[in-house]
């Protein structure tokens, strides 16, 4: 880009009048150009302009439940560290940016709700369903109704009964059976697990105690299927745990961690 003519006291000669008026129409041309590109920009890319007031977030701490109600007879109980976001204009949208929630929704043929988690869609058909994110992937299970899931790609219709696993480095997708009553049991105490890995049971671990649990990086892929129940004494809990995962659980300085168990010679 050109450099900006020196201002008029630094001029030495007779031009100094012309420059500095040439200057002047420059520079209002420059504003006349970026004020017509800025308008013909609102024109072209009218999502430029889509005020972000109307939507409002919603989060929670590690270790904190809450029930949120919107539109009609719709309801989300978010688990502890999660956040949604919803929209004060469309009760029928709402994102779930981290954590997990379970849904319930009033059905409506006319208005489908939709749930975003990440780059996916989950279209409500009339349903209970919950859903966690996890750092590398998320998974949704319905408990009542049915949904479809990403309905412009995998288009995968679930109903009561059934999860969807989703892995976001290789766009995996495993589905299983479940048992409806274990949709969302985290709300009663108890983790339910269909080969879950040890890295996603610490995140739900976190979640609901409201403090750091980490699985060692040689245990962080190893699954489990089974139920946890995570109320009573904490350190009883994870002396229960250490048995039923076959590791040992070491208390740290803010929380918990799972290890290999350690073998004991003479």
């Amino acid at each position: 880009m050109a450099a900006l003519p020196r201002p008029a006291s630094e001029q030495f000669n007779d031009n100094a009048q012309i420059a500095t008026s040439r200057t002047r129409r420059w520079l209002l041309a420059g504003a006349g150009t970026a004020l017509a590109a800025g308008v013909a920009a609102l024109f072209l890319a009218p999502s430029l302009i889509v005020s972000r007031n109307d939507y409002y977030e919603v989060a929670t701490k590690a270790g904190e439940r809450r029930v949120l109600k919107f539109g009609d007879h719709n309801q989300v109980t978010l688990n502890g560290s999660s956040r949604i976001r919803l929209d004060r204009n469309d009760a029928r949208f709402a994102s779930l940016e981290s954590g997990e929630g379970s849904f319930d929704i009033k059905h409506d043929a006319k208005a489908p709700f939709t749930l975003e988690v990440g780059n996916n869609r989950l279209v409500d058909i009339g349903t209970s369903f919950n859903v966690v994110r996890y750092s590398t992937g998320h998974v949704v299970a319905v408990s009542e109704g049915t949904i479809l899931y990403n309905p412009d790609r995998e288009a995968i219709r679930l109903s009561a009964g059934q999860s969807l696993r989703s892995d976001d480095r290789d766009r995996r997708i495993q589905l299983a059976r479940i048992d409806p009553a274990e949709v969302g049991s985290w709300q009663r105490g108890v983790l339910a697990y269909r080969g879950a890995s040890l890295d996603d049971i610490a995140s739900d671990l976190s979640r609901n105690l409201g403090k750091p649990v980490r699985a060692s990086p040689r245990l962080a892929s190893r699954s489990f299927t089974g139920t946890i129940e995570i109320s009573g004494d904490e350190g009883q809990l994870f002396e229960r745990l250490g048995k039923l995962l076959g590791v040992e659980s070491r208390r740290t300085s803010d929380g918990w961690r799972l290890d290999e168990p350690t073998t004991s010679t003479d």
